[in-house]
């Protein structure tokens, strides 16, 4: 079944998905610097198939591809329960607009603003009224900056942000309060803007952000903190055996300097241990 939403197209691959349940949104993208929150949105996929993929033409797609093994183009959405049978909905985003750098122009709104909308109004019309974006406190790793002006978060940290009660400041899962600011990137802070404007019964709307480290490519520590985040609000389980697999890709991978690469190595067959040659 396909359904569309503005110029956002969803095909949906298990159509009971589609049927209406109060239903959690988990967010999270894959490149971050650490890759914390790919491999803990994997471990709660596990080896489950996706049951939407999402297409749009603003999408960060290369003009080139291969065969076999072909780069799938898409966002993908999957679905878990919990121990109390309660449904999640897992959005990983492959790619997203990149953000600027020194002398380019901003353009990271203009062609991530009309997706997540349309993702969110989708997803709103079969369910969802909570969400939650993982994420890591990302600007922390990057080169220059001023952890006296901002927040600097330490490797056991897990800040939750409220989208809610924008008022309150984020607190760790410690009960530790951030009084310092937090800076936040598209797509992150994005989702909960649009989710609480545009969803109106939605019942809760959170960001949650855990360590960074620039020196440190894989970081399985955090990866483990915001899993147990999962685990101790929701009784979310994960797939250790996943994210193992998970580890040591991203191990080969970072021999290499094109990210884009994981999308070849993660094919529809990587589960079984198909991984493409070329690169492995």
């Amino acid at each position: 079944m396909i359904t569309t939403q503005g110029e956002t197209d969803f095909v949906w691959r298990d159509e009971s998905a589609h049927n209406a349940e109060k239903t959690t949104l988990i967010v999270f993208q894959q490149n971050e610097v650490g890759f914390a929150s790919f491999i803990a949105g994997m471990g709660l996929i596990g080896s489950a198939d996706p049951v939407c993929k999402i297409y749009n033409k603003l999408f960060q797609v290369p003009s080139y591809n291969t065969v076999p093994e072909p780069t799938f183009p898409e966002w993908r959405v999957y679905e878990a329960r919990n121990d109390r049978g309660e449904r999640f909905f897992i959005l990983r985003m492959t790619h997203t607009y990149p953000l600027p750098t020194a002398g380019s122009g901003d353009h990271a709104w203009l062609y991530t603003y009309p997706i997540v909308r349309d993702v969110i109004k989708e997803l709103s019309r079969v369910g969802v009224d909570e969400l939650v974006y993982l994420t890591t406190n990302q600007m922390q790793a990057a080169v220059g900056y001023e952890g006296n002006a901002y927040a600097t978060l330490h490797p056991k940290d897990v800040v939750v942000f409220d989208f809610c009660l924008p008022e309150d400041e984020p607190m760790t899962m410690s009960g530790k309060i951030i009084s310092k600011d937090l800076v936040m990137p598209q797509p992150s802070w994005m989702f909960g803007e649009i989710f609480t404007n545009y969803v109106p019964e939605a019942v809760g709307c959170w960001i949650v952000i855990g360590y960074a480290d620039r020196e440190m490519f894989i970081d399985t520590q955090t990866a483990g903190q915001l899993l147990h985040y999962f685990d101790h609000t929701y009784g979310l389980s994960h797939d250790t055996e996943t994210m193992d697999k998970i580890v040591l890709l991203l191990e080969d991978l970072e021999q290499l300097t094109d990210i884009p690469t994981m999308d070849r190595l993660m094919n529809d067959t990587w589960y079984e241990g198909d991984f493409s040659s070329e690169w492995v």
